[in-house]
């Protein structure tokens, strides 16, 4: 049997919304054949198509029509989905599913092209940075202040009670062993280099993609959400240079900084544990730690602090500034920043280790 195919366009907006709507709900009337509706034009599913899909299917299902639907990609049945369009309108027997390789290619699809526009954003930043660092008219100082204090000062306590508590766990967990072999004083080489060169980056990292990170994706997101990024525009105030590349500078010069902060009272907690627990004197303890950190341990520690630092506010602006249509969207896209910081900061550091200790 033949059907009266309809074809739901994707150049829906306010002003063609009614008409043709009006139009394809004529031609729900004029016989008896059953209805297919077409979503093969459509690329994406914004409110007007949700809002012309829903009202059609109502009109034919109050005429008592036979109808399906085919056509859409995997990335519109997803969004119908979350509307529930397919289990109100659809006998599950008819809904459509894609098949593994469909699903798959959508999916490295889409991966692919947010990689291009990740790349995109870095060159975005990479080109400001210099256009307004250097400029007299640049970076407001006072922006760059504000972000210093609440992304570096303000992270002063947490950072450094979190770091003295793992030197001192990191120490307490080592003085059996060392002790067992008579080893007492290399405790002090191995809280320094391990700090120095792993345990302190990485710890500042983590700890900063999720207080950090995670701040600066909800703010942008918010700004986003309430158009406030639209209104800098519009009053020809560039949110890369107000906005973004402050957070930026901000983070990459207060991390690595952070870092030496760590290093310090980690390396404090572990010389409380030789003084208490090994008998070893904080002078010999200090001594022996400076000893053993070289220039080169400290620098590639300050290193990775550095790239962990651009990780995690690049992926945090980037989440923010792709953030989706409504409230909820601010809390997928910050707990989305903190999980590809963290990943993205593990796979660098396993890739540090293999270049610089192999």
């Amino acid at each position: 049997m033949s059907e009266h195919r309809l074809t739901i366009p994707q150049d829906l907006d306010t002003e063609n919304l009614e008409r043709t709507v009006a139009g394809l709900s004529a031609q729900i009337g004029t016989d008896e054949e059953p209805l297919l509706f077409d979503l093969g034009e459509l690329q994406e599913v914004t409110p007007f198509t949700v809002t012309a899909l829903l009202a059609l299917l109502e009109r034919t299902r109050s005429l008592g029509r036979s109808y399906r639907i085919e056509g859409g990609n995997a990335l519109v049945w997803n969004k119908l989905h979350g509307y529930n369009i397919e289990r109100t309108y659809l006998d599950p027997r008819k809904r459509q599913r894609p098949s593994f390789l469909e699903h798959f290619g959508e999916r490295s699809f889409a991966a692919f092209e947010r990689g291009l526009y990740f790349c995109a954003f870095q060159v975005e930043v990479l080109t400001g940075l210099p256009r307004y660092l250097f400029r007299p008219m640049g970076l407001k100082g006072s922006v760059l202040i504000s972000q210093l204090k609440q992304i570096g000062s303000d992270s002063l306590p947490i950072v450094a009670l979190l770091s003295f508590l793992v030197g001192l766990t990191l120490a307490l967990q080592s003085a059996n062993q060392l002790r067992q072999f008579g080893a007492n004083v290399f405790i002090a080489d191995l809280i320094a280099i391990g700090l120095t060169r792993e345990m302190a980056p990485l710890m500042i990292g983590i700890l900063l993609s999720g207080r950090t990170g995670a701040a600066i994706t909800s703010e942008i997101a918010t700004m986003v959400i309430t158009e406030e990024m639209d209104a800098l525009r519009g009053m020809a105030i560039e949110p890369l240079r107000f906005v973004i590349l402050p957070k930026f500078l901000a983070l990459v010069i207060s991390q690595p900084l952070l870092t030496m902060l760590a290093n310090l009272m980690g390396v404090l907690g572990g010389g409380l544990v030789g003084l208490f627990w090994l008998d070893l004197p904080l002078q010999t303890f200090f001594q022996r730690a400076l000893a053993a950190v070289t220039l080169g341990d400290l620098m590639s520690g300050l290193m990775k602090a550095t790239v962990f630092a651009w990780i995690i506010v690049s992926i945090g602006v980037y989440k923010g500034l792709n953030v989706g249509k409504g409230s909820e969207a601010v809390g997928v896209a910050t707990t989305s920043s903190v999980v590809s910081s963290l990943f993205a900061i593990i796979i660098t550091d396993c890739i540090f280790s293999f270049f610089f200790y192999f």
